[in-house]
């Protein structure tokens, strides 16, 4: 269950999947980004379009944004840009509506610094993590990633290919949104594949059609759970779209009820129930958008793309699992790590041993 386990930890605690992200990046000589740095990008749906847009732009660098962290790069970022390259990205950032406050300007400006920084020293890409929120929930947000100079376009990556969300595209938005630091054009990866779809629409869709299978293995698992913990809600809404996703509801509720000092039941019966959801969340969870970028990434960075023909099987979550575990033993990995994965039980917990001052969701 550790495969799960990691996938579960890398989507819930954003300090571990900003360490695994620098850690898969160090790997890549040819790769150069601002470790612990990620951009995030608040979309919103305008009345009458089938496109979203761009609503605002800001920053966390090591989990956070505060003033000081935020005068600290601005600092570093006015040694490298000069006040006139920083006015043409701000004036570029009005023509496109976007208004964005001083200290989360810092956030673009910082990618430009990059820009610059890392031009003409032998280094092929630079590498941004892109989180986006679709504006309907805090939430709800997606892994997605930037990667610039590349062959003198810039590509946008999200892992499901599709580049939309509730039938709406925002592809353009953000291709618009990352022509402001040098006026290259941008175009998304799969486009530059050429591909119709990504391995995470393609996991999705083969999950979706084994949704029968998985509807009497999620029951058996929640009669269980109801018997061991009658006074827990286990009714979960359906999602049209992805018809399994109701798996990390559960796990997200189990894992947190050890955090929480809830259980009343011994931890073996704890455990056995943990290891059953974790293996449901293996076999049929398809929200998998950290775990994909990394692994896919990785291996376009090497110049060695996936064969998305990999997934077609009938269980492709075994093949992304499986990739994420070997990606996972390559990197140069902690005594604390080690310890944290073999000997605590739920990834809530283990995220608060490996960062104790951080609060994972």
């Amino acid at each position: 269950m550790l495969n799960a386990k990691l996938a579960y930890l890398l989507s819930t605690c954003h300090k571990f999947s900003d360490s695994f992200f620098s850690a898969m990046i160090k790997r890549h000589k040819n790769v150069a980004t601002m470790h612990n740095f990620v951009l995030f990008v608040d979309l919103y749906e305008p009345d009458s379009s089938n496109e979203f847009m761009v609503k605002n732009v800001y920053f966390k660098f090591a989990g956070n944004n505060d003033s000081v962290i935020a005068e600290a790069l601005q600092l570093n970022n006015n040694k490298i840009l000069s006040p006139n390259e920083m006015n043409h990205i701000y004036n570029n950032l009005v023509n496109l509506n976007l208004k964005l406050s001083p200290k989360n300007l810092v956030a673009v400006y910082t990618i430009a610094s990059l820009i610059k920084l890392y031009e003409g020293r032998g280094f092929n890409y630079i590498f941004v993590p892109v989180v986006i929120n679709y504006g309907r929930n805090a939430n709800l947000m997606h892994q997605t990633a930037l990667i610039l100079n590349y062959e003198g376009y810039d590509l946008y990556y999200e892992p499901y290919g599709k580049y939309e969300k509730f039938y709406k595209s925002y592809k353009k938005c953000m291709c618009e949104l990352f022509t402001i630091f040098n006026n290259v054009k941008c175009i998304t990866y799969h486009d530059n594949i050429p591909v119709e779809t990504g391995i995470q629409n393609i996991i999705m869709e083969k999950n979706n059609a084994q949704v029968y299978a998985f509807n009497i293995k999620f029951n058996n698992l929640i009669n269980k759970l109801k018997i061991k913990f009658p006074d827990k809600n286990f009714e979960f809404p359906e999602d049209m779209q992805d018809k399994t996703y109701k798996i990390v509801d559960v796990l997200y509720k189990l894992d947190r009820m050890n955090t929480n000092g809830e259980l009343h039941s011994t931890n073996q019966e704890y455990e056995e129930l943990l290891n059953q959801t974790l293996q449901l969340y293996c076999m049929y969870n398809s929200k998998t958008c950290v775990s994909i970028t990394l692994v896919e990434l990785d291996r376009f960075f090497f110049g060695n793309p996936i064969p998305y023909r990999e997934f077609n099987v009938l269980e492709p979550n075994y093949v992304l699992m499986g990739k994420l575990y070997l990606l996972f033993n390559k990197l140069k990995k902690s005594d604390k790590t080690l310890y944290s994965f073999n000997n605590i039980i739920n990834s809530t917990d283990i995220c608060k041993s490996l960062f104790p001052k951080y609060s994972s969701i």
